[in-house]
């Protein structure tokens, strides 16, 4: 019942958000992690709820396991990660599972791959991850897979290689190599089908500010305006709707933590400063995640001397992402629904584009059509669970839910 409340305050809020536009952003303190201060820890959402597990407090290595409720602003401890325990590990999350691999506990913790599933409070073992053990790697999911990238290795040297995780065959592949060179503690975000990654450090200390985004449709990466600030590593990302955000981190000179935030829009290949978080929060190899309109960073370690580690949780709103969008509706129908990804979008006016969310609001896909014909036959490979999906005519817009099952 709380997942079905839930689900319809997030569509009720997405569809405020499609209609509305403001203009400033902030920073909201929340409840604190519900365990030990600690830095290095993994994160995603799923649905409305965020998690965090994992990660170093002070010198132990740990493998419990939170989720964070946005709506109560209460944590709760689930099952604790099965793994050996270990910090710097990477995470993603596809439709309503979440998966942990690599991660460090002193030496590297192996290629062991774990999934949770929330519904039932279960980790299950699957096919070990297809590279090389690491830590410091960056995960992220697109289009219904996952994706793991380079990564520090035990011994000299850093990865540059990236390896996709199809879940339906539970099987690992390796794609195009990441083109800005081996590097760790990278920052990533995902909009729409396509993936950035940026910043991080290489083998040899030198610190990167650099943005590449990565089709996997084509298996190809694209160079992107530089992240046009400090270079840094450990630092963290973000979406929210069509905005990646990457901010926070360390910088290649001087021991301190950095409290800034950088706006990046798809559309303009733009950077834009943002609002500071607090300068109480040690945000450094910190966690983020989104859940709807909001993005969230918590725990970590600043590199002052006494080192200090956090377990605050901060909420970031970026107002100026809203859409305003014509008052008027588009009616258009999806055969069949529920579906497994593959149907057909009927509108009653030529569609300009779609885009297709989850229940958090998080973008998947997007394809700007532009054609003459009302019936576009889709076919994607999403995880099951439930989806928004937003169809946009020149005589206006209109949002549906549909079920991706069987």
């Amino acid at each position: 019942m709380k997942t079905e409340i839930k689900s319809l305050l997030i569509f009720s809020a997405l569809l405020f958000c499609i209609c509305h536009s403001y203009a400033q952003d902030t920073w909201t303190k929340k409840a604190d992690f519900g365990g030990l201060a600690r830095y290095g820890a993994v994160g995603f959402s799923i649905g409305g709820d965020g998690y965090i597990g994992t990660g170093y407090s002070d010198s132990t290595a740990l493998n419990d396991f939170w989720s964070y409720d946005p709506d109560s602003n209460t944590w709760v401890q689930k099952s604790a990660f099965p793994g050996t325990p270990r910090g710097l590990a990477a995470g993603f999350s596809i439709g309503n599972k979440g998966y942990i691999t690599t991660g460090i506990n002193f030496q590297p913790a192996g290629t062991d791959f774990w999934r949770y599933n929330p519904d039932s409070n279960i980790w299950t073992k699957k096919a070990d991850f297809g590279g090389a053990a690491r830590y410091g790697a960056v995960g992220f999911s697109v289009g219904g897979n996952g994706y793991v990238a380079l990564g520090k290795k035990a011994g000299p040297g850093c990865f540059d290689d990236v390896w996709e995780y199809d879940q339906a065959n539970n099987k690992w592949t390796q794609k195009a190599n990441f083109p800005g060179g081996a590097r760790y503690g990278a920052a990533c975000f995902v909009i729409g089908n396509k993936a950035y990654v940026g910043t991080g450090i290489d083998s040899a200390g030198f610190y990167h500010n650099d943005l590449w985004e990565y089709n996997p449709s084509t298996d190809k990466w694209t160079k992107k305006s530089d992240f046009d600030t400090i270079n840094r590593y450990d630092a963290i990302g973000f979406s929210i709707k069509s905005y990646g955000y990457i901010g926070l981190g360390f910088p290649g000179t001087g021991h301190k933590s950095l409290y800034d935030l950088w706006q990046y829009d798809t559309a303009s290949d733009q950077w834009t400063q943002m609002t500071n978080v607090d300068t109480s929060f040690n945000g450094g190899v910190s966690v983020s995640f989104s859940l709807g309109e909001y993005g969230y960073v918590g725990t970590g370690i600043s590199l002052s001397v006494p080192q200090n580690l956090s377990k605050s949780l901060w909420q970031y709103q970026d107002h100026t992402s809203g859409i305003k969008e014509p008052s008027n509706q588009v009616i258009f129908s999806i055969f069949p629904n529920p579906n497994t990804g593959n149907f057909v979008l009927s509108s009653s006016y030529p569609v300009q584009s779609y885009t297709i969310c989850d229940m958090s609001g998080k973008e998947i896909y997007r394809n700007e059509v532009n054609q003459a014909g009302n019936d576009i036959n889709v076919d994607l490979n999403l995880a099951k669970g439930m989806y928004l999906i937003r169809v946009v005519s020149s005589e206006g817009t209109a949002v549906k839910k549909f079920l991706v099952g069987e």
